[in-house]
């Protein structure tokens, strides 16, 4: 996983980051492919005294699925 960005306002921040890897283990019932993916996401906290007391996390999941054969996709 790696940093893209980090944004920082008052009480409320957001990290943007690239995950990559390879799916070398059974995911969500769909056994290893052997593919490379690269996932982008976003990490949503909030902060109160300097320390978080929510997070979100938002991930491009059906990149990661489509990137990994579980999805097909139509060139757009």
């Amino acid at each position: 996983m790696k940093t893209e960005r980090l944004l920082i306002d008052g009480d409320f921040a957001a990290q943007f980051v690239s995950i990559s890897g390879t799916h070398v283990g059974p995911f969500m019932g769909l056994q290893p492919t052997g593919r490379r993916f690269r996932l982008n996401a976003v990490f949503l906290f909030e902060l109160r005294n300097r320390k978080i007391v929510r997070e979100q996390r938002i991930y491009d999941f059906t990149g990661l699925m489509i990137q990994i054969g579980a999805l097909k996709a139509k060139p757009s």
